[in-house]
């Protein structure tokens, strides 16, 4: 039999194959063709080791000259070995110049993120002290006390009339199965009856924080191809993530202008009722970092880092929120995202009605917060010159919103009170410190004409001169 091939005809077929393929095996055999001439191999073999040129896109990972790295990104990896549909959706995420792989060995991808942040990072770690819970134990526990899991909930909620209580069986029964991927949610609830078994790691976790309220503690299982999507994330806290079984993905990315900016509109279609698409808002966030998690591991997210968790495998966590006298500059100037965050969160809840309340609580905590950190007498409470200076510029960002909050939402009696003593706050925290210029507006006090509370009054709270008699010190 003769074969009539010509060269363009073998070039045009070799185009369409990955260039691992052309090995010196496959030129080799084709020299068994009658009439395949040294030139037509050797023009192969030149074509073969060109570089593409087909037209891609500026996101794909094969423009860049380390394509072949991305390649053998444990995350890519991982989600390629994921059978939910979901994961090729995430796996478009990993995009260079938008997102690095962190682990122990890239440093660097920390240092950039917390350039941008200038704050902490996101960390993965492992754990210095093993809790006293296991996924197996946890399972154990769970099967036979059901009622642990009486205020359990899914998110997102189940489709239709799904029975929540089977599926959250079906979910702890199916624990170690790592691939179960029935519901395609998340279910959490509070340890109250397990804290024995982790009472230790909280009470480390207690020690780093300084504000008068314990960190929230959650236990949460996800189904294979779950998605805990950017409403999820506790913005105002620090999150501690310690994986009992399974693996998780991380994708969590700097509080800049642009990201926030993104974040919050996410959140305003939400609390309007629309569904906006997660993934394509992370596709246009910068400088992110994605983690893979392992059990053993600790996760540790940043406040106001949007983030998005993914289960490539059934797992379980032990979660753990705290906030900080360190972040509270953060929590005022994005006071109105936590309410859009909040009002968004509920409404994918289906619990509309309960918005108001739960942002009610968010600015009485945010309050109490704020006098605990105004009131501190000095550097060993953590609350030197530079974090006064930064508290300014948060109350010259945030400060009216917050006015408007506590206006909005705020109970009355308790919002009299709130919007009276504020003032004798901040008068009182430039007393104990000896502060010569205003930490809002950077005014000296001797140049101010009026006493420090008047001023406050006057200039950043909204009020009017003589009014600083309401507020005490």
């Amino acid at each position: 039999m003769a074969y009539h091939l010509s060269v363009s005809a073998i070039l045009s077929w070799f185009n369409v194959l990955p260039l691992m393929m052309f090995s010196h095996s496959l030129l080799t055999s084709l020299a068994h063709f009658p009439d395949a001439h040294f030139s037509v191999l050797h023009t192969i073999h030149a074509q073969a080791n060109k570089p593409v040129r087909h037209k891609m896109p500026d996101s794909d990972k094969r423009t860049l000259a380390t394509w072949h790295l991305w390649s053998l990104d444990p995350v890519v990896v991982e989600l390629q070995l994921c059978p939910a549909a979901r994961a090729v959706k995430i796996a478009e995420l990993m995009i260079p110049r938008h997102i690095g792989f962190l682990d122990s060995n890239t440093g660097s991808v920390a240092r950039k993120f917390q350039g941008l942040y200038d704050a902490a990072a996101p960390t993965l770690k492992h754990s210095e002290r093993a809790l006293q819970l296991n996924a197996r134990l946890l399972k154990l526990l769970l099967q036979k006390k059901p009622s642990l899991k009486d205020d359990a909930q899914f998110h997102p909620p189940l489709i239709g009339s799904e029975d929540t209580g089977k599926a959250s069986q079906d979910l702890i029964d199916n624990l170690e199965n790592c691939h179960y991927q029935k519901h395609a949610s998340t279910l959490t609830f509070r340890p109250s009856t397990i804290n024995p078994h982790i009472k230790p790691y909280i009470e480390t976790c207690l020690l780093n924080s300084t504000l008068p309220h314990e960190p929230v503690t959650t236990i949460s299982i996800m189904h294979c191809g779950a998605l805990l999507s950017l409403e999820t994330a506790a913005p105002t806290s620090t999150s501690e993530i310690h994986l009992l079984s399974g693996m998780r993905i991380y994708l969590s990315y700097p509080p800049l202008a642009h990201n926030i900016a993104l974040l919050q509109a996410y959140f305003q279609e939400l609390d309007k009722g629309l569904i906006p698409n997660a993934a394509k808002v992370c596709a246009s966030m910068l400088d992110g970092i994605a983690i893979l998690q392992q059990p053993g591991q600790i996760v540790t997210i940043p406040p106001y880092c949007p983030t998005l968790v993914f289960a490539p495998k059934t797992n379980a966590a032990l979660m753990l929120r705290a906030q900080h006298k360190a972040d509270l500059p953060s929590r005022l100037h994005y006071v109105d995202l936590l309410v859009c965050q909040v009002g968004a969160s509920q409404r994918v809840l289906g619990h509309p009605e309960a918005v108001d309340g739960a942002v009610e609580y968010k600015i009485k905590q945010l309050y109490a917060d704020l006098s605990v950190f105004l009131g501190a007498k000095g550097e060993e409470d953590m609350v030197d010159g530079v974090s006064m200076a930064a508290m300014g510029r948060a109350w010259k960002k945030g400060g009216v919103c917050f006015r408007e909050m506590v206006e909005r939402y705020v109970c009355e009696g308790v919002r009299e009170d709130f919007l009276n003593s504020v003032p004798g706050l901040w008068t009182k925290a430039v007393r104990l410190r000896s502060l010569t210029k205003c930490p809002v507006c950077e005014k000296g006090t001797r140049d101010i004409g009026s006493t420090f509370m008047e001023h406050f009054w006057r200039e950043h709270w909204g009020g009017n001169e003589g009014e600083g008699e309401k507020g005490t010190d």
